[in-house]
């Protein structure tokens, strides 16, 4: 009787496992990333679109493979000086020939972004504000709406009256007056809400009399971004954020039917590159609507001054001049 040992029936078996296993069809491969639903997907084409009325556009990083079903595109602040201030004339496109829409939705954040923060910020006084202590607060971009501007003080008691100015100078006029002021106890911030800066500042000044400034302040300008939700899937080219067109009706897509279905998929970031400008072409002129009857006239008298001219030399009645004698 034969006894095979312990070590040769171990491998033994491990071989013929492995056959096995090598034997059995080979499983897809699981997908990781999770997929938009398909009711979403076949709404996030629109229609084709002709991009030439449209002064910017930016590429934007779409993936080869989406990591999730949605995808989530944050507005720069650098749009705001480029879009209509509603954002009218927001577009997605493909980047196909011809583009096609993708349709979007638009959300805004719950939670600002600090875009300057400004310690130990003080107060001092300025020529074009006689009576006023400023401190000034540069922003990066232009006619970024929205902004909250925050004031957070240690310094109790006083009494101020403080303004917020929006506008480019020369103009000087208050968006919005606050009395802040602290009798006992920790000072309540200030706060300045709904604001939009036409120029890339902005201007808080103290009424101060006959107080002397008030001590270091903490100033924070936040703004709640604005984002563009779609379906993620992929594309065959990179996609195109478009603005700058003033003559835009801002888009109506099915897609805002489905808006809460689609906010609560998961989004992959999306990040939006540098500016393009599309300059404008120079239009051939059509001379068919710049003749006036203006210049129909003085083109008819001129021809007559010039027929005149010409009669006047081959006159045969003038007799020809006396020759002069010797």
């Amino acid at each position: 009787m034969n006894h095979t040992s312990p070590i040769v029936g171990a491998l033994l078996g491990s071989l013929l496992a492995s056959v096995a296993h090598a034997q059995q069809p080979a499983s897809a491969p699981s997908e990781d990333s999770p997929a938009a639903p398909p009711s979403l997907v076949a709404l996030a084409r629109g229609a084709a679109l002709d991009p030439s009325p449209w002064r910017w556009s930016s590429p934007l990083t779409w993936p080869a493979r989406p990591s999730q079903a949605a995808a989530r595109v944050v507005l720069p602040e650098s749009i705001w000086s480029r879009a209509n201030a509603d954002l009218s004339d927001l577009r997605i496109v493909t980047g196909d020939a011809p583009p096609q829409q993708l349709a979007f939705v638009l959300n805004q954040d719950v939670e600002a972004t600090a875009l300057l923060t400004r310690d130990a910020a003080r107060p001092a006084p300025q020529p074009e504000h006689p009576g006023w202590s400023v401190i000034e607060l540069p922003l990066e971009h232009t006619h970024i709406p929205e902004l909250t501007v925050r004031v957070t003080t240690t310094q109790c008691p006083f009494s101020r009256t403080v303004e917020i100015v929006t506008r480019r100078a020369p103009s000087n006029r208050a968006a919005a007056t606050r009395q802040w002021g602290c009798t006992m106890g920790a000072p309540t911030p200030l706060r300045f809400s709904d604001l939009r800066a036409d120029g890339a500042r902005l201007l808080l000044r103290f009424k101060d009399g006959d107080n002397a400034p008030l001590e270091p302040l903490t100033v924070e300008v936040l703004h709640r971004r604005r984002a563009a939700l779609l379906p993620a899937a992929p594309l065959e080219a990179q996609p195109r954020l478009l603005v700058g067109n003033p003559h835009a009706d801002a888009p109506t897509y099915d897609l805002e039917l489905v808006r809460d279905d689609l906010l609560r998929l998961p989004a992959e970031e999306i990040a939006v590159g540098v500016w393009i400008e599309r300059l404008p072409e120079e239009e051939p002129i059509d001379w068919r609507h710049r003749v006036t009857p203006a210049l129909i006239a003085a083109a008819a008298l001129a021809m007559l001054l010039l027929l005149l001219m010409t009669l006047r030399r081959v006159d045969p009645d003038e007799e020809p001049p006396a020759e002069e004698e010797p």
